[in-house]
């Protein structure tokens, strides 16, 4: 069942979503360090023979980077 979380007005848990949240940090952090900038360099590599694949990766890299960072940035303002 969807239900506030105390204090944190406009976020909200399933069961223990916001637990799971705390313990996903650290992949988080190797999505953001190893696997964002691992797919701009394939897509990079790939550019010079299958542009629109290597476009494509190199902007799955790039947004999986920055969706990664603002959920650890949200995640460690909800931690006291």
């Amino acid at each position: 069942m969807l239900r506030p979380v105390p204090g944190q007005p406009g976020l909200f848990q399933l069961g223990d979503v916001v637990e799971n949240d705390v313990k996903a940090q650290g992949v988080r952090v190797v999505d953001v360090i190893v696997i964002g900038p691992m797919m701009i360099a394939g897509g990079n590599a790939w550019a010079q023979t299958r542009p629109w694949a290597g476009l494509g990766l190199s902007l799955l890299g790039v947004m999986t980077m920055i969706y990664n960072a603002s959920n650890y940035v949200r995640v460690r303002k909800t931690q006291p």
